[in-house]
């Protein structure tokens, strides 16, 4: 069994940013540069998309905003992370898409002296856990990347048709994005573009604030 002795230091950070706007991408990339040589780290990756909540009896994805607050479970979110730091068993909740409800999940343990949890979700700077962050991160991305990016993903992985993605859109996921943009831009303490294909510079830039 490993036991870490000494400060037993965790960072949270916050990526946001539009739907599709390479938010999971950026995530990856940094999970890469952190694993390098690391292995007294231990990195938590958090999605929001984990924490939607059951669709319930009468809603359907046609008529339910998945882009809204109010879909997510963002104060199980923050007690997830709170929890992480005092050192407790946190439990993930998965969410399956196609049948729009939570499956079973995981848990996770704090077990090493410095560990990052990293949150990333379109509202992940959301007023409600924006201040357990150490810093935060925007990805910046024209919309009609970000829609075209949201048809292919929802159709091959989510089994939506074309039809309802473009509904979804039209009707919840653009206006509902253009509510928060300039507030969460506002709060975010680096904001990167995603046709920079997160370049080096931009890497270092955010690995030196870790």
């Amino acid at each position: 069994m490993e036991v870490c002795v000494g400060r037993r230091e965790t960072t949270v950070v916050g990526i946001g940013g539009g739907t599709a706007s390479g938010k999971t991408s950026l995530v990856k990339r940094l999970v890469d540069e952190l694993a390098k040589g690391n292995n007294d780290l231990q990195i938590l990756v958090i999605s929001m998309d984990n924490y939607y909540r059951d669709l319930k009896q009468g809603e359907t994805p046609l008529n339910y905003n998945f882009d809204e607050p109010e879909a997510l479970c963002i104060n199980e979110l923050a007690d997830t992370i709170m929890a992480f730091c005092r050192e407790e068993k946190v439990y993930i909740p998965n969410y399956d898409f196609k049948k729009h409800c939570r499956t079973p999940g995981n848990q996770f343990f704090k077990n090493c002296a410095k560990s990052i949890i990293i949150v990333e979700g379109i509202h992940a700077l959301h007023k409600d856990i924006y201040d357990l962050y150490d810093f935060t991160i925007y990805v910046d991305c024209p919309s009609e990347t970000r829609y075209a990016r949201r048809l292919h993903r929802d159709i091959t992985e989510r089994g939506r048709t074309e039809q309802l993605v473009k509904h979804q859109w039209d009707t919840f996921a653009q206006p509902t994005f253009s509510k928060y943009e300039n507030l969460y831009i506002s709060k975010s303490t680096i904001i990167i573009s995603s046709s920079s294909s997160f370049s080096p510079q931009v890497l270092s830039k955010i690995l030196s604030l870790l």
